[in-house]
């Protein structure tokens, strides 16, 4: 709501960069909130797998599940972190180009 995602991808970069800029710091704290978010798929999925005696019935299946959940959690934490780690960079630099490469 506060920067229309993921519709706002969808137009030109200085449209962008100017919504990123007029988000400020509680943008910046909601993409942080969608980092811890995702994480949290890691100890839930770990949780899961080794929970009620999952891997002694199926271990394969329960070992699979959770390095798929830890890796979905960690990957999706990667890709919101370029919003609070690269994003700020190209905003004050209005690098287009550079906006376009990490968004292809």
């Amino acid at each position: 709501m506060i920067f229309d995602y993921p519709d706002i991808l969808r137009r030109p970069p200085n449209q962008i960069f100017a919504a990123f800029a007029a988000g400020g710091g509680e943008l910046v704290l909601t993409w942080y909130a969608f980092v811890l978010a995702a994480l949290l798929f890691v100890p839930v999925s770990m949780a899961y797998a080794l929970g009620s005696g999952r891997l002694k019935t199926g271990a394969e299946l329960a070992m699979a599940a959770a390095i798929i959940g830890a890796l979905a959690g960690l990957l999706q934490a990667m890709g919101l972190l370029r919003w609070v780690l690269v994003v700020p960079g190209l905003v004050a630099t209005k690098d287009a180009a550079g906006f376009a490469l990490i968004h292809a």
